[in-house]
């Protein structure tokens, strides 16, 4: 039973140089993301961090692969948005609510999935499928973000046409400072795309060099702000049948894009590193994680093939590598929340348009 336990089981301290350097480097790739992405749920942008802090520590303690990282993913955050958005407008307590019941809902079905031993249900889902599917989720992504990178402001997003043309109403008001910012951003993750220099990272350092510079909030530039300092507290949502019954379709579709990613990504993995696989076990990590996170005031995370592949390149051995990330999470919301206080809000929008426009598989999608 030794090969069926959690990999941190099975750790040998060998590993441990590898780990760290690979759990810097998928750290300094996660924090901008997990400010960006929030900007998508429509939450906090600390409960990114959250996310990125509880769900990889729990998945790296029961996970069986591994290699595989886990996380705030974009997929994941349009569909807790649409779901959440479904009790209640952005903001409110019920949405919040709702985005933590979800959740709770997704790691429930996952655990059981995993249980049940229904790990084979992910072969089912086409590859066309799903590349149709995160190429909408890309184009949803870059549109809404439109209003942050254009510095122009827009009332509720409604339906996608009523939010493209109430932009369109805007242009004459368009912030060129902000637009600045974005040009800058995204140019900057361009440059660094095909590099092991997380382009992110640069991206808010340089976005935030340029705001200090030039004064950008004279300008009309709105920023990110401080974020608030302390790890997350437990808090148990509010659950109903109502509730669940109107989560309950949002929550199965993230369950599919799990099963789908998680299975993609471990077995490939397993495949390139003469490991095994023990795909229901982790189902179950990540339905436990998700669970997690939801219970210390963190959105959804999942698996993450961006990150997975950073921390792959950056030689990670084991789960280490997603455990002591976590924990650098963790350190840098004790004692880093002041270094966003200039970060603007376009650099975050900008991210996640880059974040975007990269589920777009423009040469399958022409296959």
């Amino acid at each position: 039973m030794r090969n069926r336990l959690p990999s941190v089981f099975r750790y040998k301290l060998q590993y441990l140089p590898y780990d760290m350097v690979a759990a810097l480097v998928v750290t300094a790739v996660t924090v901008p993301s997990a400010l960006a992405l929030a900007v998508i749920v429509g939450v906090p942008p600390v409960m990114g961090l959250y996310a990125a802090m509880i769900a990889p520590i729990v998945f790296g303690l029961l996970a069986h692969t591994r290699r595989l990282v886990v996380g705030p993913n974009s997929p994941t955050a349009i569909l807790v948005a649409s779901g959440a958005a479904l009790v209640a407008a952005a903001g409110t307590a019920e949405y919040m609510n709702a985005v933590f019941v979800l959740g709770l809902i997704t790691g429930a079905i996952l655990i059981l999935l995993g249980v049940a031993r229904f790990g084979f249900l992910s072969d089912l889902i086409s590859r066309p499928v799903m590349i149709g599917f995160l190429a909408g989720v890309g184009v949803q992504i870059v549109v809404l973000q439109l209003a942050a990178l254009l510095g122009v402001k827009v009332a509720g997003h409604g339906e996608i046409w009523h939010y493209i043309g109430s932009i369109m109403a805007q242009m004459p008001s368009i912030n060129g400072m902000t637009v600045t910012v974005s040009i800058l951003v995204i140019g900057t993750m361009i440059v660094f795309h095909r590099t092991r220099v997380p382009g992110e990272l640069v991206g808010l350092v340089v976005a935030a060099l340029f705001a200090i510079i030039f004064h950008v909030q004279d300008f009309g530039v709105a920023f990110a702000g401080e974020l608030p300092r302390g790890l997350p507290r437990f808090m148990l949502p509010h659950v109903d049948f109502d509730l669940v019954t109107v989560l309950l379709p949002t929550a199965l579709s993230i369950v599919v894009v799990s099963l789908v990613q998680s299975t993609t990504m471990i077995r490939n993995l397993a495949s390139d590193h003469d490991e095994d696989v023990a795909l229901n076990r982790d189902f179950v990590a990540l339905g436990v994680s998700s669970i997690a996170t939801s219970l210390f005031q963190g959105f959804l995370a999942n698996a993450t093939p961006s990150r997975t592949q950073v921390a792959s390149n950056a030689g990670m051995r084991s789960q280490m590598t997603t455990i002591l990330s976590g924990i650098m999470v963790g350190g840098l919301l004790l004692w880093g929340g002041s270094l966003f206080r200039y970060v603007p809000q376009a650099a975050l929008a900008a991210i996640v348009c880059v974040i975007g426009f990269q589920l777009i598989r423009f040469r399958e999608l022409r296959n």
